[in-house]
């Protein structure tokens, strides 16, 4: 099979179109960089690798999906896991992903996060069942949609639960739940739900009795809220739809266009697959070198050495600096040398000494300049 190699050209065109939709899943995501969440929602093609988390997340999301609509029992946890991670891995082969295949060595805590997440879908199995009848209609427990009247925000919950005390709204997550500096849940979470919790009220006129967070540990962590603040998100919500909208409508130009969407910062850039695009990611930590970036470096080629080991040694020179970049494979990086070539490369390690970096799992190469 054909290895796609890390590095060659930067696209030479993007995907804008107008947004059709808000999800309370990504709201946050969006209001922290828009113009992230304006190409994800165009699917162009992520020019850097995802973690392992995020696929290993994505799929056990699915996998208790599947748990609870009764499509997987107990007996067939191994086997149908199995099959999922396998049917993920092949996808994944000839793309610039490949080195991240397979899982059980490329994701730290595999199995310790694969019996966590069979330990949720048992429990899952004891506690599903029940319906809810509202108005002469009859909602499934799991997995509904529910969306405002207008159709601009929507999306699905995970999890309807009928009480007597009322519905409660839960949603099931297979990562981290709290911020590492704060100790508290992640703001993304708290959004995510009142945005549902106004959401049902809009399609069941009826509040949540309790928004409820559940971790692959088994924890059980409440979100708690007020229905101001609720409409108060969703409204924000469509404000944002507009405004972005309007900004698409009115810029052609791409480059132009990041001015108004692009919000450089470490925090929200540093997950983001479309740094190499962001002209304004580059200008951004340029202009604030001493924040905490990811390890990214650009410039103009300065030299390359094949070391004893049989891997390379590039060096790359910035108008103020010289960078030096070891380790690098040759099999997984497709480097083409010439008088002046121009070099971005992401995902680095730092090495001990400054301006030195090495490659790791997720390091990607790119030989030329965005030009749009």
């Amino acid at each position: 099979m054909r290895m796609n190699k890390s590095g060659g050209n930067l696209p030479s065109s993007v995907n804008i179109a107008p947004l059709r939709r808000v999800s309370p899943s990504r709201f946050f995501r969006m209001n922290c960089c828009r113009l992230r969440e304006v190409l994800i929602s165009n699917n162009n093609e992520k020019l850097l690798p995802s973690s392992p988390n995020m696929y290993f997340g994505i799929t056990a999301h699915n996998f208790l999906q599947n748990v609870g609509r009764g499509n997987i029992t107990k007996e067939d946890f191994d086997n149908e896991w199995l099959s999922s991670i396998t049917v993920l891995e092949r996808q994944m082969l000839g793309t610039r992903e490949e080195y991240l295949v397979p899982f059980n060595k490329s994701l730290r805590g595999y199995e310790l996060k694969k019996r966590l997440l069979f330990k949720e879908a048992s429990e899952l199995i004891e506690v599903v069942g029940g319906k809810y009848k509202s108005n002469n209609k009859t909602f499934p427990g799991l997995e509904r949609w529910f969306e405002t009247g207008d159709s601009i925000v929507g999306g699905y919950i995970d999890k309807l639960a009928f009480t007597d005390t009322g519905i409660e709204i839960i949603d099931y997550k297979t990562g981290s739940i709290f911020n590492n500096d704060t100790h508290e849940i992640k703001e993304e979470y708290k959004y995510q739900m009142l945005l549902y919790a106004a959401l049902l009220y809009e399609n069941l006129n009826e509040w949540p009795s309790a928004l409820k967070v559940y971790g692959l540990n088994g924890v059980i962590h409440s979100i708690y809220y007020s229905k101001e603040e609720c409409i108060k998100v969703l409204n924000k919500a469509k404000e944002m739809f507009y405004e972005i909208n309007e900004l698409i409508l009115e810029n052609n130009n791409f480059i132009e266009l990041q001015k108004y969407l692009a919000n450089p910062a470490p925090e929200h850039c540093q997950y983001c697959e479309f740094r190499p695009l962001c002209n304004s990611y580059w200008e951004k930590r340029e202009q604030s070198p001493h924040l905490n970036w990811n390890h990214d470096i650009r410039g103009h080629f300065e030299s390359l050495k094949t070391l004893g080991n049989g891997t390379l040694l590039l060096k790359v020179k910035s108008a103020t600096s010289i960078f030096k970049v070891r380790g690098l494979n040759p099999n997984r990086h497709l480097i083409s040398i010439s008088e002046g070539s121009f070099f971005s490369i992401y995902n680095l390690l730092a090495d001990t000494n400054d301006n030195c970096f090495r490659e790791k799992l997720t390091t990607v190469i790119y030989t030329n300049q965005q030009d749009m």
